[in-house]
């Protein structure tokens, strides 16, 4: 029993430090809910899990946080969920009109950028509650030529901000969550709704579309260059409208379950030799 116990333990240990360790495989979200396990090297997007509930299907951003996937939806609205279809839970209203897109820094808070009037002016960043979906201390852009709208952003390993305003101007650049300061743009050529950034890598992943409206044409994933602009075309996605990228956690949870129910069998046999 004891052995049991122990034995237990440890897988635990392990499954939380995998899952925090080893967000290296890239995900996706489509504005109609489906979750997508993204090929890094070749930008080919596979479907993991049921469509999301219909109240959930107007996603714009996706960000993965203790051990869960958080979107935006409907507006202000965050919701969150796993691997398994039928799980989703709603976090709550952020009570603003428009959370546009997510983003954990190292220590798994989660930001948002923000619009106080529907997404007509410039967005802040504010801090996401993770147990009522509220925002906090938004800090506004300082450069509204730049930064009009924040689509798409992500933490890069320094726990600097970066974010992409997708049009009008099409511009990836660094903003400061303290003073919403912006430096560092850099020219776009395509639109870009989606962003996420590999970690310890610092690999600029991002999700492109054909308008800035809902598409029929299949996204494609690129990498981008934070210092050039630099847009090096890894595949097609295969889906349209992908809003949200994100790195999870490998193995996936199935994979730990699986682990854990290994450890505790071998237990058992040991124990009936015995």
């Amino acid at each position: 029993m004891r052995r049991a116990i122990l034995l237990l333990a440890v897988y635990s240990a392990l499954s939380s430090a995998a899952l925090a360790a080893d967000r290296t495989t890239l995900y996706g979200m489509t504005y109609d809910g489906y979750l997508l396990k993204i090929d890094r090297l070749t930008g080919a997007g596979t479907v993991i899990r049921g469509q999301l509930a219909p109240q959930y299907r107007s996603i714009d951003s996706l960000e993965f946080v203790d051990n869960k996937f958080y979107a935006s939806y409907d507006g202000g609205r965050i919701v969150k969920f796993g691997f398994n279809s039928g799980d989703e839970v709603v976090v709550g209203d952020s009570g603003l009109p428009y959370v546009e897109a997510l983003a954990a820094d190292s220590t798994d808070r989660l930001f948002a950028s923000v619009s106080r009037d529907n997404d007509v002016s410039a967005e802040g960043v504010g801090q996401v509650n993770l147990t009522n979906g509220s925002v906090s201390s938004i800090v506004d852009s300082a450069d509204m030529s730049v930064a009009w709208d924040m689509d798409a952003m992500a933490f890069d390993t320094f726990d600097r901000l970066f974010g992409i305003n997708l049009d009008n101007p099409r511009k990836l650049f660094q903003f400061n969550k303290l003073t919403g300061a912006i430096t560092n743009a850099v020219d776009l050529t395509n639109i870009y709704p989606a962003m996420t950034i590999l970690p310890r890598f610092d690999t600029f992943y991002a999700a492109s579309t054909d308008t800035v409206f809902l598409s029929s044409t299949p996204a494609d994933l690129y990498i981008l260059d934070q210092f050039t602009g630099n847009e090096t075309l890894v595949g097609s996605i295969g889906y349209a409208n992908v809003t949200g990228l994100t790195f999870g956690p490998v193995p996936e949870p199935a994979s730990l379950l699986a682990l854990g129910a290994g450890l505790v069998g071998l237990t058992a046999k040991r124990r009936k030799r015995a």
